[in-house]
Parts: structure tokens; sequence; C-alpha cells
């Protein structure tokens, strides 16, 4: 539950932003791989999500520290800054935060569990899953 501080904060950056309604979730997408990142970006707002993307985790963490999101979805193989540190600085900013895991290696997930994970996407993905995922936390 959002607090009452973080809704208009969020309501602000989303006109801001030029998101149609600040009601709508606010996304974050991560991903090095443009035609992923804008897929993904173009699938879940025509869906009714305010999204934002970053290209690498550096990118990621800037953005979480100047807006609010409900969730962010996360590359982990990344140029720059990678998605294990990326999700680590970004429960700094944002414990709360749920992140999903978008990865070609999610059995390496299982060899080397990363704190602060709330679910792991496999690619290829489903756009359909994905929106799945997101819906149990939003």
């Amino acid at each position: 539950m959002r607090s009452l501080d973080t809704v208009a904060r969020t309501e602000v950056e989303s006109v801001a932003d030029g998101c149609a309604d600040a009601t709508q979730p606010r996304l974050l997408v991560v991903d090095d791989e443009e035609y992923i990142r804008e897929a993904l970006g173009h699938f879940l707002r025509l869906r009714g999500f305010c999204v934002d993307l970053a290209h690498d985790g550096l990118e990621a963490v800037e953005k979480c520290s100047r807006h609010t999101y409900d969730l962010v979805i996360m590359d982990l193989e990344m140029p720059k800054l990678g998605g294990r540190e990326a999700i680590l600085r970004i429960h700094d900013i944002d414990p709360a935060l749920p992140i999903l895991v978008l990865t070609g290696y999610a059995h390496l997930l299982d060899e080397h569990p990363l704190p602060g994970v709330s679910g792991i996407l496999t690619k290829p993905i489903s756009l359909w899953k994905v929106e799945e995922e997101i819906r149990k936390f939003i």
C-alpha cells in the first residue's frame, strides 16, 4: 500500500514525465537489448501501465533515485552495471520495491540466489507471462 506522500509524488512525476494517467502503475524496464526493452515497454503501455526504460543498471539506479516505481523488471547481464549490483543499490533506495529478474540464465540464480528478487522471468519471454507476474505485485 502506497502512502499518501508517495501517491502525490508519483502523480507529479507522472504528469511531468508524460504518463497519460497519474493513477497508472509505474514500471521501470531495464535491459541492454533494445528490441526487448522497447517491445516490452510498448506491450506494457498497451496493457495500461506507465513505463520508463533504462538500458543498463546504472541508468536504472539513477531513475529509481529520482522517481517512484511500483515495480522494476531487470535483466541481469548488462554493461556498465549489471543487474545483481543494480538490484542491491535499488533496494538501498527502496527496500520494498518489487523487482522481477528477466534473464536467459535462470539456472545461475538457483546456484547463487539473489536477495531482493520478487520473481524470475526467463528469456525468451512470453509477454502474457510478464503481465501475469506483474499483476501479482500491483
